[in-house]
């Protein structure tokens, strides 16, 4: 297990190794980027910045941890990282997809920002595993039946609709590259009913678990503070699945 924890801030935005421990901190480590030394009148000094903002200055290069510890105890680092914007890749007519008759074969669904990559990668691990019931309609899928908010017939329709829409723009060849001959997408809505709902209470498991439900949704903000911490988190992907970053609704 590599300690994400201990390096120190780079000077540009980083991806964590797959094996980096942490949720929170791998999200933090996706937002932050540390610049310096400069010198000055008085001292030598570091900036930490996320996006455009300068979150504090300091007189030595802050490793991961020591800067998102600092960055909680500042008001204005804090109140930095506690609104952030949710949609990236879609216009105002896009960026809210809330029925079933706004998917089309047109246009791409939102995008959550680069920093909550580990976020897309667990929804692409769930639509592979469910996949795997086109091979065993029994497939043991279990869904979600606490610590959600229940998930309607129609919005699972929905759910299913903007993934096949990704499914659809994201096809690749034999070997997982973005090249003819590209294989088919999967039919997502052929999946028995059972593993279509359990997919869709995993995604909404998945975004809650970064903090992520209806009021950060209709806001289009999102905050890392509300990020689980886990400490101890890896992410379950494996080194070759693609990217799944598109969704509609929370």
């Amino acid at each position: 297990m590599t300690s994400l924890a201990d390096e120190p801030v780079r000077s540009s935005w980083t991806s964590p190794a797959a094996d980096a421990a942490g949720r929170r901190l791998r999200v933090f480590a996706r937002l932050v980027r540390c610049s310096g030394p400069s010198s000055g009148a008085d001292a030598i000094e570091y900036r930490l910045h996320a996006g455009g903002a300068l979150l504090f200055c300091t007189a030595s290069q802050p490793t991961y941890a020591g800067a998102l510890g600092r960055a909680a105890e500042l008001a204005d680092a804090r109140a930095a990282l506690a609104r952030l914007p949710l949609r990236q890749g879609c216009d105002e007519s896009s960026a809210v997809t809330s029925s079933l008759d706004q998917i089309t074969n047109r246009g791409r669904n939102a995008e959550i920002p680069d920093a909550l990559q580990d976020l897309a990668e667990e929804i692409a691990v769930d639509v592979h595993e469910a996949c795997a019931a086109f091979d065993d309609p029994n497939l043991w899928y279990p869904g979600v039946d606490e610590g959600i908010e229940p998930v309607p017939d129609e919005h699972v329709r929905l759910v299913i609709a903007a993934l096949q829409r990704e499914l659809d723009r994201e096809r690749r060849n034999a070997l997982g590259q973005n090249v003819e001959p590209r294989l088919p997408p999967a039919p997502l809505a052929e999946l028995p009913w059972s593993i279509q709902r359990a997919l869709a209470e995993r995604r909404r498991l998945r975004f809650s678990q970064y903090g992520i439900g209806r009021p950060q949704w209709e806001a289009g903000a999102w905050s890392l503070w509300d990020v689980r911490e886990d400490a101890d988190w890896l992410p379950r992907r494996a080194a070759n699945v693609g990217r799944a970053g598109g969704y509609a609704g929370w």
